[in-house]
């Protein structure tokens, strides 16, 4: 599964983003008048840093909507434009996360599997260990330091109270891989780097379903690496939650520090 990740995404990165994608380069200004902007820097240059993103949070990704490639800003946990009229209302289960097995098989999702498939943009997601009653965090990554690209689906739900577009995304997992296997059965679809013409596959609605699971099931993840890292990315709630550079810090296991974190 994947329920916290990490994007650093400063001015250059937005930069090589927009350059290697082809994305439209009036997103930011759309961005602005819809009242939804990135943070900006002195120069009002776009950029995007959190350390835990959390599922219902804000966080950049890139759809292929009206035959040119857009970065949207979308919250995290998918809500199907069908769902209900009332605004306020919110499916019942957890939907940060669609499982590659019931993307055809349920009507909860097998339109946005069609349709509407997205990019996440991540340079780094966090998987727990069990330890017996404690859930140990890892920080995984790619040993370069670039970002990956996560297999996403992605909804427009009107409101109907303010005719505002409420977009909204869910990251698609796929069964574990020998390197993930130690923390969790499930693991986010990475299609690789920014850089990779996987994205063309997955963005473009004309591939069927079939076509991409297959060139997925061909490929290899890019060289990754991963962490202990501190309980702090557990926990919740807003007096709790933590966002800064030292969650994605290693932290050396009890045993190795004799018996002192």
């Amino acid at each position: 599964m994947c329920g916290r990740y990490v994007l650093v995404m400063d001015e250059d990165g937005i930069a090589k983003l927009i350059q290697e994608q082809d994305i439209d380069h009036e997103w930011f200004s759309r961005l602005e008048q819809e009242g939804r902007v990135l943070e900006t820097s002195s120069t009002e240059r776009p950029s995007f840093t959190s350390y835990n993103i959390a599922p219902t949070h804000l966080a950049p990704i890139v759809i292929n909507r009206s035959g040119s490639r857009q970065l949207e800003l979308a919250r995290w946990s998918f809500v199907p434009s069908f769902w209900s009229n009332d605004p306020s209302e919110n499916p019942k289960f957890s939907t940060f996360n669609a499982r590659d097995d019931k993307l055809k098989s349920s009507g909860f999702w097998r339109g946005a599997v069609e349709q509407y498939r997205c990019m996440v943009p991540a340079t780094g997601f966090y998987e727990w260990e069990k330890a017996g009653k404690e859930r140990l965090p890892h920080y995984i990554h790619r040993k370069d330091g670039e970002m990956m690209a996560l297999a996403g689906l992605y909804s427009l739900r009107a409101n109907p109270e303010t005719g505002e577009t409420l977009t909204t995304f869910t990251v698609v997992t796929t069964p574990t891989n020998r390197f993930m296997e130690p923390l969790h059965d499930r693991i986010p679809l990475v299609l690789g780097g920014i850089e990779d013409e996987l994205w063309s596959v997955w963005l473009d609605p004309r591939t069927r379903f079939e076509q991409v699971e297959r060139h997925v099931a061909s490929r290899e993840w890019p060289e990754m690496a991963m962490h202990r890292v501190s309980t702090d990315v557990n926990a919740t709630g807003k007096a709790k939650y933590k966002n800064e550079p030292g969650l994605i810090e290693p932290v050396k296991r009890v045993e190795e520090q004799g018996g002192l974190l």
